[in-house]
């Protein structure tokens, strides 16, 4: 890697740790504030997971895709099981976690063909 990628996707990298440290509060508050709009969760989930898989193939750009899918399902599966502590108020929600894997999966097989991401990555999700 180049100095000049090497600084820009460092950029990607805190990029992507703001994201995801506000998909986790946002995730794990009892009463998180309204969207605008009131979308449904599920609409929530698949925009957070596909911001998360965009900006993690930016960060990560030599990182196969079925790791950056594994890590995103984790951290979904953490998502779910945090919310299914009582005091939180909140549900875990099996459909919310498989959501949250098709966006990552959506994106990281469109992205290629907007020029982003690597060219292989396709096949690497389709043998994971």
């Amino acid at each position: 890697m180049h100095a000049n990628e090497t600084s820009r996707a460092i950029l990607w990298r805190y990029l992507l740790v703001i994201a995801s440290v506000t998909a986790c509060v946002m995730a794990f508050l009892p009463h998180p504030p309204q969207v605008p709009g009131d979308p449904p969760d599920t609409m929530l989930h698949a925009l957070a997971f596909a911001v998360l898989a965009f900006l993690s193939r930016m960060a990560f750009p030599s990182s196969s895709a079925w790791r950056i899918v594994l890590c995103l399902a984790i951290l979904g599966l953490v998502i779910e099981c945090v919310q299914s502590i009582p005091d939180l108020g909140r549900e875990a929600s099996l459909k919310d976690w498989m959501i949250d894997v098709a966006a990552s999966v959506t994106v990281l097989l469109l992205l290629p063909l907007f020029g982003l991401g690597r060219r292989r990555q396709i096949s690497n999700l389709r043998a994971a």
